[in-house]
């Protein structure tokens, strides 16, 4: 059975200044089971606030690494997306080795990913990543957790 329904969380932060070198994002929420089968949702995104470097000039995208948990058969992908601007229409974002907008870059649990498309993302000033998890495949009864997500970059 496949279940093509998903979740997309898009956090947003206002009135407030946001610059950090690492976010980390803690979501409660309660869940209500699909009502096609299994516990989960075949996957769920997550699309971070805008955060602003400080950089003028942008900065050097290095890696993205995520700390959670990943039971068996189920994944946590990544995708970046930088700017010159801070308006939420100025963002693009890309992934993998391909850099496309349907790409994403799979990520092993404490293990830096490094962040290609290069000449998307560097000398940017701000950035937001998008996450997706996805659920075991195909019965749906286990799904990923984040705990903490980190982008590194350089000045």
């Amino acid at each position: 059975m496949i279940i093509s329904s998903f979740v997309t969380f898009i956090i947003d932060i206002y009135g407030a200044d946001v610059s950090l070198h690492q976010a980390r994002m803690v979501m409660s929420y309660k869940f209500t089971a699909p009502s096609a089968g299994g516990a989960y949702y075949a996957y769920g995104e997550i699309i971070s606030p805008i955060f602003d470097t400080g950089a003028a000039n942008g900065v050097e995208y290095n890696w993205i690494m995520a700390s959670g948990t990943t039971p068996i058969g189920t994944a946590i992908k990544a995708q970046l997306a930088t700017s010159n601007s801070s308006s939420s229409g100025s963002f693009t974002f890309r992934g993998g080795d391909n850099c496309n907008t349907t790409d994403y870059y799979s990520l092993t649990l404490s293990q830096p990913k490094e962040l290609k498309c290069f000449s998307d993302f560097n000398n940017k000033r701000y950035f937001q990543y998008k996450i997706k998890l996805e659920s075991n495949a195909p019965t749906y009864s286990a799904t990923p957790q984040i705990d903490k997500i980190i982008v590194n970059w350089s000045p």
